[in-house]
Parts: structure tokens; C-alpha cells; sequence
């Protein structure tokens, strides 16, 4: 494998993630409050065929600052410290260019299950 991204290497077990968020509007999204949901690096035994899904192992909330990016999206490069998969990310709130703050409510949310693709090369 080639690291594909730029700067240092953080210290310890972890996953790098890439966050893509695209606005509907030309607001871009500044900040936001992330909770990521995976597992840790100790062993696991999962169930393949459970009725539903059991709570995760491990559960971080981060506070990512995001930049501008192509095509009215907002891009951040973060490290998720002691995770060895990431199985979701729930996004809580945003703040947008204009100084607005989006939040969830009730049993309304903002999901989704990262991208499993990771480039290699044969170097």
C-alpha cells in the first residue's frame, strides 16, 4: 500500500477518513460535530445473521473542521484515534458560511456508512 495522504502519520491505531459534504446551496458547511461509530483493534465476534444490529464497540465524538472544497462541498481530512473499522458516522450539527447552525432532532438523523474503497498500488 502508498499512503495517499498528505502530512505526518498520526501516532497509534486508527482510520483516516476523507469527509465530502455537498451543499444543496452556495452556504459551505465551516464545522461540524461528528459522531463516529466503529470497532477497536481487540478481537470481535459478529453475528451473521442477527435479527437487527448490536451497539458498537467504540464511539467517538469529533469536532471537524471542514474547508471548501469543489462544486459547492466542504472537505475535511480527519484521524479517528483508536478505531480499527469505522462502521457509521452520524452527523449531529453543522454550522454554514452564513454563521446558521443545523442540528438533528428528535428521531430525525443524518447517516452514513463510509466508502469501503482504499487505493493500492503494486510499488
Amino acid at each position: 500500500m502508498v499512503k495517499t495522504a498528505h502530512g505526518a502519520n498520526p501516532k497509534g491505531i486508527g482510520q483516516r477518513l476523507f469527509l465530502s459534504l455537498t451543499s444543496k446551496d452556495e452556504r459551505q458547511i465551516v464545522n461540524a460535530t461528528l459522531i463516529v461509530h466503529g470497532l477497536t483493534p481487540e478481537p470481535h465476534v459478529t453475528r451473521t445473521l442477527s435479527a437487527g444490529r448490536g451497539p458498537s464497540e467504540a464511539v467517538r465524538t469529533l469536532a471537524v473542521l471542514f474547508s471548501p472544497g469543489p462544486q459547492k462541498t466542504s472537505v475535511a481530512d480527519i484521524w479517528v484515534l483508536g478505531m480499527s473499522a469505522v462502521e457509521r458516522i452520524d452527523l449531529q450539527s453543522a454550522v454554514l458560511s452564513d454563521g446558521l447552525t443545523w442540528r438533528t432532532s428528535g428521531d430525525l438523523s443524518c447517516r452514513v456508512k463510509p466508502d469501503p474503497f482504499m487505493l493500492i498500488t503494486n510499488r
